[in-house]
């Protein structure tokens, strides 16, 4: 399969962008977790991006799987307890999808320890996650992942330090390793340091984070020529780098978002899913001192990830999670996942009133 590669100079004379309008950005609501994670046990940058696992009709299964820099993927229940850890080695970021009534589905991890991206099995019924091997992606360190479906199989971005973004296509029988491509079917590369990416729905849209410029999206049908620009960090919308998280919120019916962190501010962005991509809300998550024990506010967000599907049996309506730099009160840089009920983000975007 032919490999594509688009060199762009990022830049408004040389990319494509839409025009926008100038809108007024609205004030810093905050917010509180209702759950946590279990911490991680290693000192230092450890934790980095979650995923979302709704497990269609299992209502009590609901699951949220985590990243370990060092020590591999986590699995927990809603209430943030760990119930599974896989030790595949260094897995920086981890992204899933479910196909509604597949008994079997699929999640991936960029992968440092092998160069690759690691696959993992998604049971339905039983709620296992199971680690099915690792494809060798052709270039060192895979830094972040995201996983889409399209034509009856999957689509994978794979995003690089250096700005290069690999495009591969997972076959539907993703357990037959030797149904795998050798190489990406297409590659863009950038300027600029990339990592947080999030494809939607249809398989159509790519968005990927430049973390010291902005958000851009990237056409995988084909039809564009070159990235849209969706939103650069300017003083005015206070949007600090580095952009790491990026995460969709993408109901069958009604408004859908784009959601960023804003790691410099501590700080998450609601973007409306469509041209011009207004800011429709942004929101810090500050701690929680009604809860037993209590919940520390969340800092320097790398990695989020949002649902609106149920996730039972804690957050019928969706949940979002938020990685946390730094845990108060412990000793060290001690991190986990942070966990917050949609609903008080959507009352939020109502009572902006900019988006509606």
């Amino acid at each position: 399969m032919q490999n594509i590669l688009f060199t762009l100079i990022l830049s408004v004379i040389y990319a494509s962008t839409l025009p926008g309008v100038a809108h007024a950005v609205p004030p810093v609501a905050v917010l509180q977790p209702s759950a946590e994670t279990t911490i991680m046990l290693e000192d230092g940058d450890i934790a980095d991006d979650p995923a979302i696992w709704h497990r269609e009709g299992q209502d009590g299964g609901g699951r949220i799987l985590g990243t370990n820099k060092v020590n591999g993927l986590f699995v927990y229940d809603t209430a943030g307890n760990t119930v599974a850890h896989l030790k595949v080695g260094m897995v920086n970021n981890v992204d899933l999808v479910e196909i509604s009534g597949a008994n079997i589905n699929l999640a991936v991890a960029s992968n440092d320890g092998v160069n690759g991206i690691s696959l993992f099995s998604l049971n339905q019924m039983s709620g296992e996650v199971t680690h099915m091997g690792d494809h060798p992606v052709g270039k060192t360190e895979p830094y972040g992942i995201c996983l889409g479906i399209r034509d009856g199989g999957y689509v994978s971005a794979v995003t690089y330090k250096d700005g290069t973004i690999q495009i591969w296509e997972i076959p539907a029988n993703f357990d037959e390793a030797s149904a795998y491509p050798e190489k990406p079917a297409r590659i863009f590369k950038i300027g600029g340091k990339i990592e947080g990416c999030v494809i939607d729905r249809e398989g159509k849209e790519l968005f990927v984070g430049q973390e010291e410029y902005g958000v851009w999206m990237f056409d995988l049908t084909g039809d564009k020529s070159g990235p849209i620009e969706v939103v650069r960090i300017t003083s005015e919308n206070e949007i600090v780098g580095d952009i790491e998280g990026l995460t969709l919120y993408e109901p069958e019916e009604g408004q859908q978002y784009l959601i960023l962190s804003s790691q410099g501010s501590d700080m998450y962005y609601v973007l409306e899913k469509a041209p011009d991509y207004r800011i429709c809300y942004r929101f810090k998550l500050a701690g929680n001192t009604n809860l037993q024990p209590e919940i520390d506010k969340v800092t320097h967000t790398d990695g989020i990830a949002v649902t609106y599907l149920p996730v039972m049996p804690d957050y019928p309506e969706g949940l979002f999670v938020a990685q946390d730099d730094k845990n108060e009160g412990v000793s060290g840089r001690i991190q986990n996942y942070k966990i917050i009920g949609w609903p008080k983000i959507a009352e939020g975007i109502s009572q902006a009133g900019v988006c509606q």
